[in-house]
Parts: structure tokens; C-alpha cells; sequence
């Protein structure tokens, strides 16, 4: 259960000019529920991780970038059926209309994580950094696991 929660519920609302000021309405609050980072096969750098983003706000939220201190590069990834060939395609932003919530999962939208820098194994976390339009960064810490801790 405290690896359900363990990065359940994440608002950030952040002012990231020094000296500005702005209403509540373009606070930033996303919350990020059931994530979790494959464990890499052995001998393998690149791994997928997983997370529901919802975004409790009247307003679309766009996540421009995602990085991890632990990889060289973290990538939003799209996997679609074309042609009745799975294909993977880097995806440059992710919109998150008001109300509304974006499931990154197996099969679907993900992170790719390429080029750990140091092994991970079932049990260790990862700490994923999502960088929002409106400059604010919403910082993850993701347990790595084999299967989905969520599903039972």
C-alpha cells in the first residue's frame, strides 16, 4: 500500500520568476497516481515508466519535458497499431486537457528511459523530473519494478 502512495498525490503550485505575481488560476496542479519504471532487462540501460496524470485545474496543462538525474535522456513516447505493425514515436509535449487525466502505460503513451547511469534493480526508485509549460517542474519519485505493483 505505501508503494501506492508513495508518489500518489503530487501539487505543485510554484512561481518560478522571482517577484512575480499571479492568481490561482494558473497554479499548476497535477497529480500523479501509479507509477512505477520497469526493471531493465539484465545487461539493458533503457527502460519504460508508467504514471496517470490528472489535471484537477479549469485549464489544459502541457508537460514539455521530463529528465531524470539517473539517465541521459528521458523521452515522452507514443506506441500506436499502423498498418498491423506496433509502431514508437517520440512525442515533443503532452496536453492535459482541464479535468481531464493522461494514462501512461504499457501499450500506450510512456517514458522511455535511455542510457541509465547506474544499474536498477526491482526495488529501487527513481526520481523523474516533469517540466510543465508554465515553467514549473513537478519532481516524481518512481519505485522500479518487474510487473506492475498496481495490478493485483
Amino acid at each position: 500500500m505505501f508503494r501506492h502512495w508513495l508518489g500518489c498525490l503530487i501539487v505543485v503550485s510554484s512561481i518560478v520568476a522571482a517577484g512575480c505575481q499571479r492568481d490561482a488560476s494558473n497554479v499548476t496542479a497535477l497529480g500523479m497516481q501509479d507509477a512505477w519504471v520497469r526493471a531493465p532487462l539484465p545487461g539493458r540501460t533503457m527502460t519504460a515508466g508508467y504514471v496517470s496524470i490528472a489535471n484537477a485545474t479549469q485549464n489544459e496543462r502541457v508537460i514539455t519535458g521530463v529528465s531524470s538525474a539517473q539517465f541521459a535522456r528521458v523521452e515522452l513516447h507514443e506506441t500506436t497499431m499502423v498498418d498491423n505493425t506496433m509502431q514508437m514515436r517520440q512525442l515533443t509535449q503532452l496536453t492535459i486537457p482541464a479535468g481531464a487525466t493522461a494514462a501512461l502505460a504499457p501499450g500506450g503513451m510512456h517514458l522511455m528511459l535511455i542510457d541509465a547511469r547506474s544499474a536498477l534493480e526491482d526495488g529501487d526508485s527513481v526520481t523523474v523530473t516533469f517540466t510543465v509549460s508554465d515553467g514549473s517542474q513537478i519532481d516524481l519519485m518512481m519505485p522500479v519494478s518487474k510487473d506492475n505493483p498496481y495490478e493485483r
